[in-house]
């Protein structure tokens, strides 16, 4: 699984590259702008005079990273499906059959890449906007309003606790979407492999099935997370389980 891993992300490694930079050149362009922001600028009266310049640096380094942080990772988060369409769907699909590994272990691969590649973005561009906000309070707001933001009065620990459940909940959820974005386009390539309006009908699948799931999520009780989870993380092993073997059982050069 390793060696296939490292080999999905070989594929990968132009867009990822693409993304890495963007998120530097964003990062460096804000960094500059708090820079030359002037010391305590928001606690002034009326406006901050800032500089043009500074403004620049602020406003496209800050569209720099919200587009990085959404479409960027978006787009590299589909890769790895677009890679298995073309793979299945190409004569590039005869490399699947040459490696010792079964089907669950090169689905799996893929699958893997994606979570692994959406947990990362996360993780840095949710640092980087923390780190970054912080640095901008320190540097515009002066020390007194720097601490009241690192030790808030009223924090909330429960509400806290509800945000860390309603992102847990969106990963899963969307990796629930995403194992059906896989499941359809193995169906594709296989039960209806030269069939006409294939891609119709996969994305048909695709569109039934994530508004069933949703459904179905939305029928659940309220507040009682744990259900959630083992429904979603039991839609997500049918569907590997039953992707993987339609590969290993259908799935023809």
């Amino acid at each position: 699984m390793a060696k296939l891993l490292k080999y999905e992300f070989r594929k990968s490694r132009g867009a990822l590259l693409a993304l890495l930079v963007s998120t530097v050149l964003g990062e460096v362009m804000l960094l500059g702008g708090i820079l030359f922001l002037p010391q305590d600028a928001f606690l002034l009266r009326g406006e901050p005079n800032l500089s043009n310049g500074t403004v620049f640096l602020l406003t496209v380094g800050t569209g720099i990273l919200v587009l990085a942080g959404t479409f960027g990772v978006m787009l590299c988060s589909l890769l790895p499906m677009w890679t298995l369409r073309r793979e299945l769907n190409s004569s590039q699909s005869c490399m699947l059959f040459l490696i010792p590994e079964r089907s669950y272990a090169v689905l799996g691969a893929k699958v893997l890449e994606d979570v692994v590649v959406l947990a990362v973005s996360v993780l840095i561009f949710g640092l980087l906007s923390v780190a970054d906000f912080l640095l901008l309070a320190w540097r515009g707001g002066g020390l007194v309003q720097f601490s009241e933001i690192l030790l808030p009065q009223n924090l909330d620990m429960e509400k806290v606790g509800d945000v860390c459940s309603t992102l847990g909940m969106s990963a899963l959820v969307w990796l629930t979407i995403l194992m059906v974005c896989f499941f359809a386009i193995v169906m594709q390539a296989s039960l209806l492999r030269g069939k006409r309006g294939s891609f119709w009908i996969s994305l048909l699948i695709v569109l039934f099935l994530a508004i069933m799931i949703l459904r179905a999520g939305s029928l659940l009780p309220e507040g009682n997370t744990a259900i959630k989870v083992l429904a979603h993380a039991g839609i997500v092993v049918l569907l590997y389980l039953l992707s993987g073997w339609i590969m290993e059982k259908h799935l023809s050069i």
